[in-house]
Order: C-alpha cells, then sequence, then structure tokens
C-alpha cells in the first residue's frame, strides 16, 4: 500500500544490515529513554518531537489493511520501534484522539473507530509505554538523583 507521501513498512521488518543495526539500537534506547522522561503514555508526536532520527517518510501500520499507527517516520525508527514491541520492551496502546489535539498534532487522515481493515487508509491515534524488562536494571537511589539533576539542567 502506497500513499501519496509516504513510504509504508510492513510491521513484520526485514533483517537490516550492520550499519543500520547500530543506529536501530540507538533508536531503540533513545525511545526508551524518552518514554521514561516523558512519562507514561507517550505519544508518537512527542517521540518525532524529542528522539534524533525518529522523523522521516516511512509509516508504522498494524496487520490491518490501511490501519496506520503513525506516519513520517525514518526506517530505522520503524524497525525499533516494531524490535522494542517484538521484544516486549514496550506496549502500544489506543487513545482517544483528544490527547493528540490537545499536542496539536495528528495525521491528515479520518481516525479509526475500531480495529479492522478498512478500504482507506485511517489512523489508529496510539501511545507507548515502557514496559518491565529483566535487561533493564532499576535505578538506585543515588542514580535516580542524578538523572533528575540532568533533565533540570
Amino acid at each position: 500500500m502506497k500513499t501519496d507521501n509516504d513510504k509504508t513498512t510492513d510491521t513484520t521488518a526485514a533483517p537490516t544490515t550492520d550499519m543500520r543495526m547500530d543506529e536501530v539500537n540507538r533508536l531503540k534506547e533513545d525511545i526508551l529513554a524518552c518514554i521514561a522522561k516523558r512519562g507514561s503514555n507517550t505519544t508518537f508526536a512527542e517521540l518525532s518531537k524529542y528522539v534524533e532520527g525518529f522523523n522521516g517518510e516511512y509509516q508504522y501500520n498494524t496487520p490491518y489493511s490501511n490501519l496506520i499507527i503513525w506516519s513520517k517516520m525514518s526506517k530505522d525508527a520503524v524497525e525499533a520501534i516494531y524490535q522494542l514491541n517484538r521484544e516486549k520492551r514496550v506496549i502500544l496502546s489506543t487513545v482517544s484522539i483528544w490527547v493528540y489535539i490537545y499536542e496539536g498534532r495528528g495525521l491528515n487522515v479520518p481516525v479509526a473507530k475500531r480495529l479492522r481493515a478498512y478500504k482507506k487508509p485511517h489512523w489508529l491515534p496510539t501511545v507507548i509505554n515502557r514496559t518491565y524488562h529483566p535487561a533493564d536494571k532499576p535505578l538506585s537511589h543515588r542514580e535516580r538523583v542524578a538523572e533528575l539533576r540532568k533533565l533540570i539542567r
């Protein structure tokens, strides 16, 4: 499926090269850091604003035909979100359109009312949350204070 300005990427992404893998891994860490900094229910609009290298010309789709989660993402960002979701380090949740209206960002296609295939592109407003993963080492009190000081600066 190809839209006017967006290249599409299936969420069952193909294997990546070593150079791209480094960028994908960097994006994964930056996305997790952004979610930790921004708090729960981080929108894709926030990720596109705060994560360097997130923006591009691809879109993240659902398995349903013409059901888009977010567009204007880089190919590496699509791969990073896909891998984080597959590794169960993040979870995607649908939200009200008002979350994106509050931020002043959204997609210029109709909003999906339910999970299903559509004849024309529809947007599924979605947020991303971090889940606990055994690879995520909990921070000590001293490390948390240091992280907070970095945020204040």
